[in-house]
């Protein structure tokens, strides 16, 4: 099942406009934060860049695969409730 999810996420909901936009606000969230640095190198703003990033797209997986969990828990505790 996870193999699925993560399909899907990468096939589909990562090229819907809603997660472009949202990764958009991320991007311009995490250089108004950066952008305060001014002592830090180029270099390393460039490397918290990478590491903010990697923890921003394995948390967008993660909340995707929870969302789906829970809306088929609820989907099927609907279902035997009938």
């Amino acid at each position: 099942m996870n193999e699925l999810l993560k399909k899907i996420y990468e096939n589909v909901i990562r090229q819907e406009d809603d997660t472009l936009d949202m990764e958009k606000r991320i991007n311009d969230c995490m250089e108004e934060y950066i952008s305060h640095y001014d002592n830090i190198s180029e270099e390393n703003k460039e490397r918290i860049r990478d590491i903010v990033y990697y923890a921003v797209l394995v948390s967008e997986k993660e909340a995707f695969q929870l969302g789906i969990k829970y809306a088929v828990k609820m989907l099927l505790s609907l279902l035997t409730d009938l």
